[in-house]
């Protein structure tokens, strides 16, 4: 089903504006690491579903959703072009973004958290690393292409879910031969830089006896094809020849540079295409190997670009192409063998999915077995090492009450099972997104661990730059409290809580320790993000400030020292003074007012004041000998005052 939603709407579990029941065609082409869009050409019907089709609009299609850019109308139909939902980071804006000594998957998270506004964007990645990064003044397209480019990783678009993965697809011994011209497919084989026979030059001109290291396939071309590569850094023989042969073999200098573009519906057309169709059935990244019969040489090719069919369900066209590097030229050899160390390595989720593949598809055998009861009912299917249950060891058990996995005979213990009352007991479960009401006990380990509403994410605890960190949002998306490990601003350290109003630009709360004085800190702001008071407990002792409308200090009350901005008028005053403190203030005390002060001595004080008296007296009131009392006619005073 194919739905056209509203350019704003945030939610895609209900049908949406319209239904497209009559499409004439829907292709959907995905690119490793580039291109994802979709073309649909829709007729011009009675019912007027075409007029949905705006620029904006939003189509679910194959289950991903795609933002409409362009459309060309004629008079029987109406072609539009969209881009995947992710294509909607490009008119964000990352400010600043300099980030150093920091991973691959750290540098995504820090791209989706630091844009100008708001997004739905989540990501997961499991690419490491240590590098410098700049993502300042770029959008958040260009700058998940620059992590790619620096880091390495293939990238997976879910809908608002980013993954950047080490490898994404698998290799699922999908073989095909090519050896002659076929209609529907086309070859590219590029031979520049192709080196058969190498000359590895070391520290100092040191050459290895025999002076070069040659390819396997040396002889499946016309001629020897010599390149020189200098290791300047190797000192001795053996390690040189090591050196060479795993250069060779490593960048695979050896084998040309390859695509094949293959028309799968043109294919169709001819007797070969039985030989082809196994590859309707690959995903983008899988590695394809290519028997090249006129090479002599087994091609291991990545899938770099497939164009399916969504009206057909069936891939129509597919480009297999030569593993590229996925990381940036640079002429520094040690970053780029650390580089390439990241390319190589692939994460355990990645590991785990290899390993089932290759248990489900290259298992050397086994035997089955169908239970029976007295009346030749079946009641359980048994998948085990031999073809009797009192030998087996390791068994698959599967009847009604769900299934199991035993290594030791056909009683248990079941240590693998998935049982109808909803349990999964494994020693080890891997995934790269578990989703669930309730997580209970246990350790939990990770990069992110959200709890989603529908569309919308509730609580997200994830790893930022700084740390650990948690987001709380209200039912509709809008951030309320973030918890973390410092942020990015250069008030707080260490621990942070912040309150919001439903937005991460109308912070209400503030609480964390102070970046310059190590102390805690507690700030309250109004609806126009000023500062309106702050208490803090610094080495200078214990304040509080209060803040003028415009974010000035205007009171401060300190464990020694008070200090008030403005004039002072009839009533008001100083309250509870103690020894040796001073009372400060930057106004005037207006005409006609008197002004108290009262302290807790119990004794009538020395009093030192500094500033202009003038026509203002200070005395001692008669009734009350905690209190003095400053009166002035028509003069006005400034200043401080010190009590003994």
């Amino acid at each position: 089903m194919i739905n056209v939603y509203d350019s704003k709407s945030t939610v895609f579990t209900n049908n949406g504006l319209v239904v497209l029941s009559d499409c004439i065609s829907a292709l959907i082409t995905e690119e490793l690491n580039g291109l994802f869009e979709l073309e649909l050409t829709y007729p011009l019907d009675e019912r007027g579903k075409w007029k949905y089709l705006l620029e904006g609009n939003i189509i679910k299609a194959n289950g991903q959703l795609f933002r409409i850019y362009h459309k060309v109308k004629n008079l029987k139909e109406i072609k539009i072009n969209a881009r995947h939902i992710y294509y909607d980071l490009l008119d964000n804006f990352i400010e600043n973004g300099v980030l150093s000594f920091t991973s691959g998957g750290n540098a995504l998270n820090y791209v989706l958290a630091n844009t100008q506004y708001l997004h739905s964007f989540t990501d997961t990645s499991d690419i490491g690393g240590s590098q410098n990064i700049d993502f300042t003044h770029k959008n958040p397209v260009e700058a998940i292409t620059l992590i790619i480019n620096t880091f390495g990783g293939e990238i997976v678009r879910n809908n608002y879910s980013i993954a950047l993965m080490g490898v994404r697809g698998l290799d699922r011994g999908v073989l095909v031969a090519y050896g002659k011209n076929i209609q529907g497919i086309e070859e590219t084989l590029d031979m520049d830089g192709l080196c058969t026979r190498l000359m590895p030059i070391g520290k100092d001109g040191l050459l290895i006896t025999e002076k070069y290291v040659d390819s396997p396939f040396i002889n499946n071309f016309s001629h020897p094809k010599i390149k020189v590569q200098e290791f300047t850094d190797i000192e001795n023989e053996t390690d040189l020849r090591v050196a060479a042969v795993s250069y060779m073999t490593d960048n695979k200098i050896d084998i040309p540079q390859f695509n094949y573009k293959i028309d799968l519906l043109e294919l169709s057309k001819t007797e070969e295409y039985k030989n082809y169709a196994v590859l309707e059935r690959v995903f983008e990244g899988d590695t394809v190997t290519i028997k090249h019969s006129k090479l002599n040489i087994n091609l291991k090719a990545k899938v770099i670009k497939i164009t399916k069919n969504i009206l057909t369900k069936r891939i129509e066209k597919i480009e297999l192409g030569s593993f590229k590097d996925n990381i940036a030229t640079s002429i520094n050899n040690s970053t780029q063998e650390i580089k390439k160390e990241i390319v190589v390595v692939k994460s355990d989720y990645q590991k785990a999915i290899e390993n089932a593949t290759d248990l489900i598809t290259g298992s050397s055998g086994g035997n089955l077995v169908i239970q029976r009861d007295a009346n030749g009912k079946p009641y359980e299917l048994d998948i085990m090492d031999t073809d009797d249950i009192m030998t087996a060891m390791e068994i698959w058990r599967f009847n009604e009450g769900g299934l199991a996995h035993s290594s030791n005979g056909f009683n248990g213990p079941f240590t693998v099972g998935l049982t109808k009352d909803g349990h999964i007991v494994g020693d080890l479960i891997t995934g790269l997104k578990i989703v669930g009401e309730q997580i209970v006990g246990g350790l939990i380990k990770g990069v992110q661990i959200q709890q989603v509403d529908g569309e919308i994410v509730l609580a997200d605890l994830f790893k930022n730059i700084y740390g650990g960190a948690l987001k709380i949002n209200d039912i509709g998306g809008n951030p309320n409290v973030y918890l973390g490990s410092e942020t990015e601003t250069t008030i707080y350290s260490g621990g942070t809580l912040k309150l919001y109003n439903d937005s991460l630009t109308k912070q209400r709360v503030g609480l964390g320790t102070d970046k310059d004085f190590d102390s805690g800190i507690l700030w309250l702001e109004d609806t126009s993000n000023k500062n309106r008071i702050m208490l803090a407990a610094d080495i200078l002792g214990p304040s509080l400030v209060i803040f003028d409308s415009v974010g000035e200090v205007a009171t401060t009350i300190g464990e020694t020292h008070i200090t008030i901005k403005g004039d002072i008028t009839a009533g008001n005053g100083f309250n509870n003074i103690g020894r040796k403190t001073s009372a400060d203030w930057s106004g005037t005390i207006s005409p006609g007012a008197t002004v108290n002060i009262t302290h807790n001595l119990g004794y009538n004080p020395i009093v030192q004041y500094d500033g202009t008296l003038g026509n203002c007296v200070l005395t001692t009131n008669h009734t009350d000998i905690n209190t003095l009392q400053i009166h002035c006619e028509g003069a006005i005073w400034g200043g401080a005052v010190r009590l003994y």
